[in-house]
């Protein structure tokens, strides 16, 4: 359902970042990412829903879901 994509932060406060982008293009599949409502609203606007994990120097995660664009998108 996704791939990885290591990110070089660039937020001084956390040392690493990593991105999953859900590979979701129809909103019926929805209810398989962490927040279905924001795919929803992802798709609909033409991005993909992605979760981005940080961590901070004492290695404490921080999780947040987001909207992305497209880099490219898969094509059967």
């Amino acid at each position: 359902m996704f791939f990885l994509q290591t990110l070089k932060s660039e937020n001084k406060e956390y040392d690493k970042e990593y991105t999953f982008v859900y590979e979701i293009y129809d909103i019926r599949f929805c209810y398989l990412t962490p927040d279905p409502f924001l795919c929803k609203k992802c798709l609909k606007k033409d991005e993909q829903i992605a979760r981005k994990i940080s961590f901070d120097k004492q290695g404490r995660p921080y999780r947040e879901n987001l909207c992305l664009p497209y880099k490219k998108k898969y094509l059967h």
